[in-house]
């Protein structure tokens, strides 16, 4: 199972751990936590905090094994009006992802 992602669900329930609101809470608490910036999420086009950066994303034809970026601002061109990193493009972590598989 390795470069695999694993996901839960309660016996007898037919959703994911991660789609229950007890656990949404959760981890929008430990995200909270986490540095972050304020701003306009480009997903759900409401002000919510994001992380300053995303983990690679693996499976990307003909990317590198360990993951690639969607998005990426690693020059000093990309830090005009004081963005930086996920600032330029904010997603947050709460924004429901498109990628749904059973």
């Amino acid at each position: 199972m390795k470069g695999k992602n694993v996901v839960f669900e309660l016996d007898g329930d037919r959703r994911f751990i991660h789609d229950r609101q007890a656990a949404r809470a959760l981890w929008l608490k430990v995200l909270a936590e986490e540095p972050a910036i304020d701003a306009i999420c480009l997903v759900q086009g409401k002000r919510s905090r994001g992380p300053l950066t995303h983990p690679p994303i693996k499976g990307v034809k003909d990317a590198q094994p360990s993951g690639a970026a969607l998005v990426s601002f690693n020059l000093d061109a990309f830090t005009s009006y004081g963005h930086e990193q996920g600032d330029n493009a904010p997603v947050s972590e709460a924004a429901p992802s498109p990628i749904r598989q059973r």
